[in-house]
């Protein structure tokens, strides 16, 4: 058999391991309302924050496969960060499909998104796993950066001026920190080596501050076909992106595309101290592939 048909045969075990598990975590919540609420909030994701953690482990020396439980527990707690974004933004569309709120109300999507968080926690606390404080730690902060970022976001915090330092933070703390700690938490379920621990969560932090740019990017030039969601959200809402921070005498979009280009090539650097195996090689893709898309 080809190598590469056993990757991706690899690949798809993986990726339908993490769907049984983000089912699991969502079943077991006894209420029949919440438990609908969250399991619509998991359906449909690209997955990238799981896939990102279980190449880490393995990129790390691991196996990927035990990476799943932190993986999963990453997944939701972005997709209760997505619940919440959603209610703040008065989104009424995400994935191509109504947002929780828009089909069940306010009050019940803000108790799916909490118990998003809650079992993800209880997720990572009964896994078995080597570094599990250092893993819960990591998850803690990074939630804790999220929930920073999106108060700079929406305005709410002097801390975060409307300034380009200022938008650069908090785009660290919204985007780029979560998958840092993706990043970081698979490496930390293969090795206690923290200079290779150190270098993923690097990679993982550039490739967020692309990511976001890229995201940015397709709000203004995208479509709602292709999206899955009316572009044009942020602008409408007053929020600053890449491209309102953009000096008005240039062209943003050129601008723009420019930093997306200059963070992926600082993500890949950050692998270079790291063995040449299959799954460095993915990381590579991954982040080539991330910010060529148009969805």
């Amino acid at each position: 058999m080809h190598m590469s048909t056993v990757r991706r045969e690899n690949d798809d075990r993986i990726a339908f391991l993490i769907e049984d598990r983000l089912n699991q975590a969502c079943a077991s919540v006894g209420s029949g309302p919440l438990r609908a609420a969250m399991m619509h909030s998991i359906e449909g994701g690209k997955r990238i924050r799981p896939r990102l953690t279980v190449l880490a482990c393995a990129a790390a020396g691991g196996r990927g496969q035990e990476a799943l439980d932190p993986a999963t527990a990453i997944e939701l707690l972005h997709a209760a960060s997505l619940v919440h974004d959603d209610i703040m933004d008065r989104s009424d569309l995400r994935r191509g499909r109504p947002t929780l709120h828009a089909l069940h109300g306010i009050p019940a999507a803000i108790l799916a998104g909490d118990a998003l968080v809650g079992v993800a926690f209880r997720l990572l606390a009964s896994a078995a796993m080597p570094n599990r404080q250092k893993i819960l730690a990591e998850f803690a902060a990074a939630y804790v950066h999220l929930c920073e970022g999106q108060s700079g976001d929406i305005g709410f915090a002097d801390s975060f001026p409307l300034d380009v330092p200022g938008h650069r933070r908090m785009v660290r703390k919204k985007t780029a920190e979560l998958l840092g700690a993706a990043l970081a938490i698979g490496a930390m379920v293969a090795t206690a080596d923290e200079s290779v621990c150190a270098s993923l969560r690097r990679y993982g932090l550039q490739l967020g501050m692309a990511y976001q740019a890229k995201d940015d990017l397709l709000e203004l030039t995208g479509t709602e076909v292709r999206m899955g969601k009316r572009p044009g959200t942020d602008l409408r809402n007053g929020r600053t992106t890449f491209l309102t921070m953009a000096y008005p005498e240039t062209d943003s979009i050129a601008a723009v595309s420019g930093l997306i280009r200059e963070h992926t090539a600082s993500a890949l650097r950050e692998l270079d101290s790291l063995q040449p195996t299959p799954a460095r090689r993915e990381l590579e893709m991954v982040a080539t592939l991330l910010v060529q898309r148009e969805r």
